[in-house]
């Protein structure tokens, strides 16, 4: 086995110590506010960058397409739904079964 150095221990002889002593809960207590911190500064980091990403997006897409030929576009798609609309399936659904009932 291979000899470690002075000074280096294993980190549950220090816990058990830790709470020998009655210390546990407040060193808990404070890496536990100290790590919520943390994990905030993390996320707006990554919002952040989320963000940046989006703008970039939204940027090279309205240099690709105009917004009024998007528009179009969309007014087509509005136009052409009913087709797909579930409501306007089942209508076309009754209306066929009661022409083969006629």
């Amino acid at each position: 086995m291979k000899e470690r150095e002075k000074g280096k221990r294993s980190a549950k002889k220090t816990q058990r110590e830790r709470k020998e002593k009655g210390h546990e809960d407040a060193y808990r207590q404070k890496y536990r506010v100290e790590n919520r911190r943390n994990d905030g500064k993390r996320q707006q980091k990554n919002n952040k960058r989320d963000g940046n990403k989006n703008n970039e997006r939204k940027k090279v897409r309205n240099i690709e397409t105009g917004a009024k030929e998007r528009k179009k576009k969309k007014a087509e798609e509005m136009e052409n739904r009913h087709t797909y609309c579930t409501r306007a399936k089942k209508k076309a659904h009754l209306n066929s079964i009661k022409k083969w009932k006629e």
